[in-house]
């Protein structure tokens, strides 16, 4: 929302304003992957009064002014974007279809007969999947009263940018809270503590040798991970702030934006990882391979985190399917929030490549013994068929390898003192 927020600032700045911002108004630009605000043939100089007679407006996305006598202002857009927010929040995670806001008059007329508001607050139900911060802001937005709403898009901004930092024993850490520590890095998604059979039985189908022992894995803190493969608009904002060595990767033509990030090697991860801990002042790092296998399963003891097997409505996989990356967050999530875990883009991890588990560590940090000139991939890609892209399944790489179209990497945050 941020994009579009500075381009509606524009507009507000200008003495104008929109009116009818609803979903079918925003488009995102295929060529950067950007938010667009369309259709201003409802745009209108800012006046004092406004009478509903002729006035253009979208029912559960205008505010209680536009629908009767009262006075217009910024507050009046923002009020229909908190309803475009509420329903990102209320559809939960795809393929959901989420509700449409409920209409302003009703419930203006709940308030008045002393009734609980009809439609549910953001704060009710995006609690643990959202920051508490965000969630107040859209409440705010949707206030009835416009005294009682953001005033403007500068304000708005500053509330969505303005994340608190995290800390062990607070609450906003538990299990499930996403979070960011700044406007320019990636979303996080908090994991549980918890222990597990890491690798894949003798038993398991089209299984590798290199998939075991088994062994069990204890985590005893919980940590956070990237929800999403870290994208180009996260790497490219590296870049122009000083950091990833100015390096710029090749999209293949695909894009740029929230695409995830190709031609990166295990050295180009570390070196965007250093970068964001001293940004946040925050303790990034890429996951462990036992973080990672922990992560994606999600609690399951399956092939994959949605079963035995997997479709590609799951997934992005095999390269006689979509033959390219697709945006971030396409497909559905597992059980903990995290997107594209199988498929999409390999995700390199901290760990020395080891060609079994026999004397693998058993409390989730990193093994760094071994051939440390080669690091672990995890996850499989766009590219490879379904059996790379079982939880079990490892790869390898040499760590200056630029993994051409099909590596990327996602990060993990140490939430311990």
């Amino acid at each position: 929302m941020v994009p579009l927020l500075e381009g509606l600032q524009r507009v507000h700045e200008a003495g104008m304003l929109h009116r009818d911002i609803k979903p079918s108004n925003i488009l995102v630009r295929r060529s950067d992957e950007r938010p667009v605000l369309i259709d201003f043939g409802a745009a209108k100089q800012m006046a004092a009064e406004h009478s509903k007679s002729l006035a253009p407006f979208t029912e559960g996305y205008a505010a209680l002014e536009q629908v009767g006598e009262g006075k217009l202002g910024p507050w009046t857009d923002l009020y229909a974007v908190g309803a475009v927010m509420w329903r990102v929040v209320a559809g939960g995670n795809p393929p959901w279809t989420p509700p449409h806001p409920v209409k302003v008059e009703r419930r203006a007329s709940a308030a008045l007969r002393g009734e609980a508001d009809p439609m549910s607050a953001a704060r009710e139900l995006g609690a643990g999947r959202f920051s508490p911060r965000v969630l107040d802001t859209i409440d705010r937005c949707l206030k009835l009263n416009e005294k009682d709403r953001v005033r403007g898009c500068g304000e708005l901004l500053e509330l969505l940018r303005r994340e608190p930092r995290r800390r062990p024993g607070d609450v906003s850490v538990a299990a499930g809270t996403r979070f960011r520590d700044c406007a320019e890095g990636p979303e996080m998604v908090v994991i549980p503590a918890g222990s597990f059979l890491m690798g894949s039985p003798e038993s398991e189908k089209k299984r590798y040798g290199w998939e075991g022992p088994q062994h069990r894995v204890t985590i005893r803190e919980p940590f956070a991970v990237g929800a999403y493969p870290v994208t180009f608009e996260e790497w490219d904002a590296c870049a122009a702030d000083g950091g990833c060595g100015g390096y710029r990767p090749d999209d293949k033509g695909w894009g740029r934006g929230r695409q995830p990030v190709i031609n990166v090697s295990w050295e180009d991860a570390q070196a965007y990882v250093k970068w964001l801990s001293r940004k946040t002042g925050e303790e990034y790092r890429l996951l462990s391979e036992a973080e990672w296998e922990y992560a994606a399963r999600a609690g399951t003891t399956t092939r994959y985190s949605f079963g035995n097997s997997i479709s590609k409505s799951q997934a992005n996989y095999c390269w006689f399917g979509v033959g390219r990356t697709t945006l971030v967050g396409s497909y559905p999530p597992n059980a903990y929030g995290l997107y594209d875990m199988h498929g999409n883009v390999w995700e390199w991890v901290q760990d020395c490549w080891n060609g079994s588990y026999a004397g693998a560590l058993n409390n989730g940090d990193a093994w760094e013994v071994g051939d440390c000139s080669c690091r672990v991939l995890r996850g499989g890609s766009w590219f490879n068929n379904s059996r790379i892209l079982r939880s079990a399944r490892r790869g390898r790489s040499p760590t200056g390898f630029r993994y051409i179209s099909r590596g990327g990497f996602r990060v993990a945050r140490t939430l311990a003192p």
